[in-house]
């Protein structure tokens, strides 16, 4: 009975492993720098809607792993014309 609550007792207080740090991490992408400077092959770590980190991943816990390697990482686009032009 013993060693059963001694190993109950261990399982109630094991400390619980972390989540991954990101949900996903886009692998060797390239991303242009966006003033139509350099453009790097780099890791982007993306955490719920938002880019965490950029760098070398590699040895990063994620949820998911993409791998860009060839393609153009682009956040997103601002469209200019925002249909509020007066008529």
């Amino acid at each position: 009975m013993l060693p059963a609550l001694v190993s109950l007792a261990f399982l109630c207080f094991a400390p619980l492993q972390e989540p991954p740090p990101f949900d996903l991490v886009l692998v060797g992408g390239t991303l242009p720098e966006g003033s139509g400077g350099e453009v790097r092959v780099t890791d982007i770590g993306i955490a719920g809607d938002k880019i965490a980190a950029v760098g070398d991943l590699s040895a990063a816990r994620a949820k998911r792993r993409v791998e860009a390697k060839g393609l153009v990482v682009a956040p997103g686009f601002i469209d200019l014309h925002n249909h509020g032009d007066p008529e």
